[in-house]
């Protein structure tokens, strides 16, 4: 989250133009809102087209939060070709001369690819870590019901030998059993250490990548 806020916070700064306006702080806003996970739950085309009403007067780096907006929110072929429309309407409104122009599409184009990309992998690292948190409640889950059907297994089997046991009277056997069974009772729930999937021989070398 810091990195997007700081990646934003370079894209939106104006030289120029140290103390933003309104319509340049109300575009970063909408920005933080498309660009971290929790507040997108407010996005909406509502969103989109707020920045697009406002990116003309909202400074140099509004272009290229619009263009990461529309990489965002927008889905198929149709968010190149609106990127590329953005891109394109930044050129038109930087016609003093050649070099003003093309630099103004570039830098629209290439702050929107930032914008984007860092967007991306802040949500592929959110997703990565909602994933391992479900591999590890289902190991959890694994592993309790190994450790009661071992419990289970314990329990019944020596439940039987000393129904066998007392029917012949055998009294010290009996004792001597249930103390196993107990040791075993406690040592089911313990987890299992996982066996390495390959194994290693004497003078093997891993492999350098």
């Amino acid at each position: 989250m810091v990195i997007i806020l700081v990646v934003l916070a370079g894209v939106a700064f104006d030289p120029l133009a140290p103390l933003p306006g309104v319509p340049a702080i109300v575009m970063v806003i909408l920005q933080v809102v498309h660009s971290l996970p929790r507040p997108r739950r407010l996005i909406g085309p509502w969103t989109l087209v707020a920045q697009a009403l406002l990116f003309v007067w909202a400074g140099q780096g509004a272009p290229g939060l619009l263009a990461a907006s529309v990489l965002l929110i927008v889905r198929g072929p149709a968010r190149w070709v609106l990127t590329g429309a953005v891109v394109a309407v930044t050129g038109l409104l930087h016609t003093a001369d050649a070099y003003t122009c093309v630099n103004a599409m570039v830098n629209a184009l290439t702050q929107g690819l930032v914008v984007f990309g860092v967007t991306r992998l802040n949500d592929l690292r959110t997703e990565l870590h909602a994933a391992r948190h479900e591999l590890a409640e289902a190991s959890v889950a694994e592993e309790r019901e190994r450790a009661s059907h071992e419990l289970e297994s314990v329990l019944g089997s020596s439940l039987s030998a000393i129904t066998a046991l007392a029917a012949r009277g055998r009294t010290g056997e009996i004792v001597a059993l249930a103390r196993r069974a107990a040791g075993r009772a406690r040592q089911a729930p313990q987890p299992r250490p996982s066996r390495p999937s390959t194994t290693s021989h004497p003078g093997s070398r891993s492999p350098s990548w």
